[in-house]
Protein backbone atom coordinates (compact mmCIF):
# COMPACT_ATOMS: atom_id res chain seq x y z
CA UNK A 1 0.00 0.00 0.00
CA UNK A 2 1.28 3.46 -0.76
CA UNK A 3 0.00 6.93 0.00
CA UNK A 4 0.88 10.39 -1.23
CA UNK A 5 2.12 12.88 1.33
CA UNK A 6 1.92 16.57 0.47
CA UNK A 7 3.32 19.11 2.88
CA UNK A 8 3.35 22.89 3.16
CA UNK A 9 6.21 24.52 5.06
CA UNK A 10 5.24 27.64 6.98
CA UNK A 11 8.06 30.06 7.69
CA UNK A 12 7.02 32.02 10.74
CA UNK A 13 7.61 35.75 11.01
CA UNK A 14 9.03 37.75 13.86
CA UNK A 15 9.18 41.32 15.14
CA UNK A 16 12.46 42.78 16.31
CA UNK A 17 12.67 46.13 18.06
CA UNK A 18 15.98 47.50 19.19
CA UNK A 19 17.46 50.87 20.19
CA UNK A 20 20.39 52.25 18.26
CA UNK A 21 22.47 54.87 20.03
CA UNK A 22 21.62 57.04 23.01
CA UNK A 23 21.55 60.76 23.60
CA UNK A 24 22.46 61.92 27.00
CA UNK A 25 21.29 65.14 28.54
CA UNK A 26 23.28 67.29 30.89
CA UNK A 27 22.98 67.64 34.61
CA UNK A 28 21.97 65.30 37.36
CA UNK A 29 18.35 64.82 36.23
CA UNK A 30 19.14 63.74 32.68
CA UNK A 31 18.01 60.33 31.32
CA UNK A 32 19.21 58.13 28.52
CA UNK A 33 16.70 58.14 25.67
CA UNK A 34 16.92 56.21 22.39
CA UNK A 35 17.63 58.30 19.32
CA UNK A 36 16.46 55.68 16.87
CA UNK A 37 14.17 52.68 17.06
CA UNK A 38 14.09 50.25 14.19
CA UNK A 39 11.31 47.76 13.69
CA UNK A 40 11.76 44.79 11.41
CA UNK A 41 8.72 42.78 10.53
CA UNK A 42 8.94 39.61 8.45
CA UNK A 43 5.68 38.26 7.13
CA UNK A 44 4.55 34.65 7.03
CA UNK A 45 5.60 32.89 3.87
CA UNK A 46 4.25 29.56 2.64
CA UNK A 47 6.60 27.38 0.68
CA UNK A 48 5.24 24.26 -1.04
CA UNK A 49 7.33 21.13 -0.59
CA UNK A 50 7.36 18.65 -3.50
CA UNK A 51 4.98 15.69 -3.23
CA UNK A 52 6.55 12.53 -1.81
CA UNK A 53 5.15 9.03 -2.27
CA UNK A 54 5.42 7.00 0.90
CA UNK A 55 5.34 3.20 0.62
CA UNK A 56 4.43 1.03 3.56
CA UNK A 57 6.15 -2.34 3.70
CA UNK A 58 3.74 -5.24 4.15
CA UNK A 59 3.80 -6.94 7.52
CA UNK A 60 5.84 -10.13 7.53
CA UNK A 61 3.64 -13.09 6.72
CA UNK A 62 5.62 -15.52 8.87
CA UNK A 63 8.73 -17.65 8.67
CA UNK A 64 9.38 -20.00 5.79
CA UNK A 65 12.32 -22.30 5.00
CA UNK A 66 15.55 -20.97 6.51
CA UNK A 67 17.65 -20.70 9.66
CA UNK A 68 16.78 -17.96 12.14
CA UNK A 69 18.73 -16.73 15.17
CA UNK A 70 16.54 -16.56 18.27
CA UNK A 71 16.29 -13.02 19.68
CA UNK A 72 17.58 -11.52 16.43
CA UNK A 73 15.54 -12.96 13.54
CA UNK A 74 12.77 -14.71 15.47
CA UNK A 75 11.34 -14.01 18.92
CA UNK A 76 10.53 -16.51 21.64
CA UNK A 77 6.95 -17.76 21.61
CA UNK A 78 4.62 -20.28 19.99
CA UNK A 79 4.45 -20.63 16.22
CA UNK A 80 1.92 -22.54 14.16
CA UNK A 81 1.57 -23.62 10.59
CA UNK A 82 -1.74 -24.26 8.90
CA UNK A 83 -0.03 -26.31 6.18
CA UNK A 84 -3.08 -26.32 3.88
CA UNK A 85 -1.21 -28.28 1.18
CA UNK A 86 -0.46 -31.19 3.49
CA UNK A 87 3.29 -30.93 2.86
CA UNK A 88 5.78 -32.19 5.41
CA UNK A 89 7.05 -29.35 7.57
CA UNK A 90 10.31 -29.82 9.42
CA UNK A 91 11.71 -27.73 12.25
CA UNK A 92 14.84 -28.11 14.33
CA UNK A 93 16.16 -26.32 17.39
CA UNK A 94 19.90 -25.92 16.87
CA UNK A 95 22.62 -25.34 19.46
CA UNK A 96 24.99 -23.96 16.83
CA UNK A 97 25.51 -23.76 13.07
CA UNK A 98 28.16 -26.49 12.81
CA UNK A 99 25.86 -28.67 10.70
CA UNK A 100 26.53 -31.85 12.68
CA UNK A 101 23.85 -34.10 14.15
CA UNK A 102 25.02 -33.15 17.64
CA UNK A 103 23.98 -29.54 16.99
CA UNK A 104 20.29 -30.62 16.77
CA UNK A 105 18.68 -30.24 20.20
CA UNK A 106 15.13 -31.15 19.11
CA UNK A 107 13.34 -31.60 15.79
CA UNK A 108 10.08 -32.79 14.28
CA UNK A 109 8.38 -33.56 10.96
CA UNK A 110 4.79 -32.34 10.85
CA UNK A 111 2.16 -33.28 8.25
CA UNK A 112 -0.86 -31.02 8.36
CA UNK A 113 -1.34 -28.20 10.88
CA UNK A 114 1.19 -28.01 13.69
CA UNK A 115 2.59 -25.91 16.51
CA UNK A 116 6.08 -25.50 18.00
CA UNK A 117 7.65 -23.36 20.71
CA UNK A 118 10.73 -21.15 20.52
CA UNK A 119 12.34 -20.50 23.91
CA UNK A 120 14.58 -17.59 24.90
CA UNK A 121 17.35 -20.12 25.63
CA UNK A 122 17.24 -21.53 22.06
CA UNK A 123 20.07 -20.43 19.78
CA UNK A 124 18.81 -21.12 16.25
CA UNK A 125 15.62 -22.43 14.62
CA UNK A 126 15.61 -24.13 11.23
CA UNK A 127 12.47 -24.55 9.09
CA UNK A 128 12.29 -26.58 5.87
CA UNK A 129 9.44 -27.46 3.54
CA UNK A 130 6.76 -25.32 1.93
CA UNK A 131 5.25 -24.24 5.24
CA UNK A 132 4.88 -20.77 6.71
CA UNK A 133 5.12 -20.47 10.48
CA UNK A 134 3.18 -17.59 12.07
CA UNK A 135 3.30 -16.38 15.67
CA UNK A 136 0.44 -18.10 17.52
Amino acid sequence: MSRVVKAVLLVSGCVIIYAAGYATGGGSGSTNTPTAIKTVIETHKEVEVPTVEETEEPAPSGFSAGVYQVGVDIKAGKYRTGNPGGDTCYYAKLANLDGGLDSILANNNIEGPGIMSVSKGDSFIEFTGNCVWDKA
